[in-house]
């Protein structure tokens, strides 16, 4: 037994792995970063900080309004439509994503997917920009959908880098 575990999972905990790993997911990514923030006397580095302090003020008021699915009963994709509040952020500013999965007893999303959705145009009389994407489930089953924003900005490491992420409201909440 123990030698069929060392086989099968030896070498998913090699340290050269590892170390490939974190050089090409972290620390050359990271690189590149403080490169592109140091360029033109920290040029990027101040737009990066006024970004921060614009998100950080209109995050309060980021909201998904409204998410609404269309097309025909039974079809093989998905259409939908997500009506975000970006509180006074451009649709550049953030990113809005559908996320689509198995749903499990309890009503969550279990090994979701996860598809960018695109702004249609400007924002509507009450400030709001719709996203709308279409996606193909991959799995039967009893499926589920919610759609979320993060911001956006070239010099975060990732869109969740801020700890910063705004989902529908819970229905009748």
């Amino acid at each position: 037994m123990v030698r069929h575990t060392l086989a099968v999972l030896g070498p998913k905990v090699l340290a050269s792995r590892m170390v490939r790993d974190y050089t090409t997911e972290l620390y050359a990514p990271a690189a590149q970063s403080f490169t592109a923030a140091v360029a033109d006397d920290y040029a990027a580095a101040r737009d990066l900080a006024a970004y921060r302090r614009r998100v950080e003020a209109a995050w309060p008021s980021v909201m998904i309004a409204g998410l609404d699915e269309s097309g025909d009963p039974g079809a093989q994709q998905l259409h939908l439509t997500a009506q975000v509040g970006l509180g006074g952020m451009a649709a550049d500013e953030v990113t809005v994503e559908a996320v689509l999965g198995r749903v499990d007893d309890a009503g969550d999303i279990v090994e979701p997917t996860v598809s960018p959705m695109s702004p249609t145009g400007g924002p509507d009389a009450l400030g709001r920009v719709a996203f709308t994407t279409t996606v193909t489930p991959h799995r039967s089953g009893v499926l589920g959908y919610t759609a979320r924003v993060l911001p956006r900005q070239l010099l975060l490491a990732d869109d969740a880098e801020l700890g910063l992420v705004r989902y529908p409201a819970p229905a009748g909440g």
